[in-house]
């Protein structure tokens, strides 16, 4: 198609070390060792004794890389301090346990000054500038997607929200449209025009869970962490080729390798224990399985000796020889067929001959490991308590907590005291933010049930992302079965 992407939106701004009109942090040193930003307000402290960080490197290395080790001298810190004051005569008598602490961070904080400016890098808050009530702060990230979604039709890339290392203010917001082309091309330059910070790289896609990851390196190391290599083949030069799980593996054994059809050899039903040749074969069977070779000692010896003897051929020629024989093991007769393989970057997604990719799908019960636990991608994004401060006249205006019962009371006692002035063209539109039943009218009780995963593509270009034809779909769906026209009224 012809149409132009959209480009993305910064939800807000890039953090910075230096606050304006705050001074520099007392014995710091003039830059921080990471980011270079000169004079930092605050930096992160720990027990070793180095301040050589700034206070938003510190807290993106701890909350959103989940390395707690000391930048300078690799010591794993279980707990930092930031703090306005490093004079090394203050910190040779500290006692951290005196200052309150952020248990999920591991991080204390010397004021409460401090604690303040690091949450507000935490903070889920709408700064789109055409937003009617720009600056609204809410409690959860599902409630500000929700808001970004139904006012702005804009979305975050989750891809990027779980491994950029970015907070919520640098993260960027994106129209539907534009979402697949962010992910297969990535973003030139950060939006916003922050130029510091390294661009977004495409996200590679597993082909065997239909999953985003950040970058290559994340896609590698999810590669190791959830499917499974052939060793075999990876000796004969055929590198990063990946299987999907054990089904898939051991069906490439079968069809491409030599294996051990000895029960002792199984491995949860499968038969996973596989020799580039039939020798290699034999002698496992005459070393580990004597008992079902059904030959007497002196046959047995005259077998193996052929095979025990060492090779006269280089490394180079004996590999070059494996390569030669599983090609023609994979050629001869159609007996061996070759598997389907594609490729994303240096990672290769093979398919033995016979399975599909519905066949080969992954299910709990087939994982012999335990996936790796995820609940630091789910501390990430907590709840969150709303700091009274908003940072302009229309967050002056309301409460910023979603469904608090104080927020028409904040908007009364701003506009009586005569801090900012309510225009009245901006409440009415603030209030129908605030309640939109009140304002469109009751809904009808058939909808209620309905849930925002319906809002979510199932099938086609947009699929797993949020549509509006999907949800006018479901909304009809439950119209017009509640009046009698039967769930299939509609056609799919």
């Amino acid at each position: 198609s012809g149409t132009k992407a959209a480009a993305p939106m910064a939800l807000g701004y890039p953090a910075i070390a230096c606050l304006p009109g705050k001074a520099a942090a007392a014995g710091a040193p003039s830059h921080c060792l990471l980011c270079c930003a000169a004079a930092p307000t605050f930096v992160g402290v720990g027990k070793c004794g180095h301040a050589d960080a700034c206070w938003v490197c510190t807290l993106r290395l701890r909350a959103l890389s989940r390395d707690t080790r000391c930048p300078v001298c690799k010591e794993d810190l279980d707990e930092v301090l930031i703090t306005h004051n490093a004079s090394p005569l203050l910190l040779k008598s500290l006692r951290f346990e005196l200052f309150p602490k952020d248990s999920a961070l591991g991080v204390r904080f010397s004021n409460d000054d401090v604690r303040r400016e690091c949450m507000k890098l935490f903070e889920y808050r709408c700064r789109v500038e055409t937003c009617a009530g720009k600056g609204i702060a809410f409690r959860s990230l599902r409630d500000l997607e929700n808001h970004l979604w139904y006012v702005h039709w804009k979305q975050f890339c989750h891809t990027c929200l779980h491994g950029r290392p970015a907070f919520i203010c640098e993260q960027a917001v994106y129209l539907s449209r534009d979402l697949d082309r962010h992910c297969r091309d990535g973003d030139e330059a950060p939006a916003g025009g922050n130029h510091t910070a390294p661009p977004v790289p495409p996200h590679p896609l597993c082909e065997f869970c239909n999953l985003r990851l950040f970058d290559e390196d994340e896609l590698m190391r999810h590669m190791n962490e959830k499917h499974h290599i052939c060793h075999i083949c990876g000796q004969m030069g055929r590198q990063n080729e990946f299987y999907s799980n054990f089904q898939c593996l051991a069906a490439h054994y079968s069809d491409a390798h030599f294996v051990c059809a000895h029960p002792n050899c199984a491995h949860g039903g499968y038969r996973l224990t596989a020799f580039a040749t039939d020798e290699e074969r034999t002698l496992h069977m005459l070393t580990q399985h004597p008992e079902n070779t059904r030959l007497s000692d002196r046959e047995k010896k005259d077998l193996a000796r052929p095979l025990l003897q060492f090779s006269q051929r280089s490394y180079a020629e004996e590999r070059q020889h494996n390569a030669g024989a599983a090609s023609a093991s994979g050629n001869a007769g159609g007996s061996r067929t070759a598997d389907v393989a594609t490729g994303t970057g240096d990672v290769r997604f093979a398919w033995p001959p016979g399975i599909s990719a519905a066949d080969a799908s992954r299910t709990r019960n087939e994982q012999w490991r335990e996936d790796k636990d995820d609940g630091d991608k789910s501390q990430r994004y907590v709840d969150r308590d709303i700091l009274s401060e908003h940072e302009d006249e229309a967050g002056e205006l309301m409460q910023a907590a979603h469904g608090d019962e104080n927020q028409e009371k904040h908007i009364d006692e701003a506009a009586s005291s005569g801090e900012s002035e309510v225009d009245q063209d901006t409440e009415p539109k603030l209030q129908q933010q605030l309640h939109p039943q009140e304002a469109l009218g009751d809904l009808d009780p058939s909808l209620r049930c309905l849930s925002l995963n319906v809002t979510v593509a199932t099938a086609g270009r947009q699929q797993g992302m949020r549509c509006c034809l999907d949800a006018l779909h479901a909304v009809l769906r439950t119209l017009v079965k509640d009046r009698g026209g039967g769930g299939n009224a509609l056609p799919m």
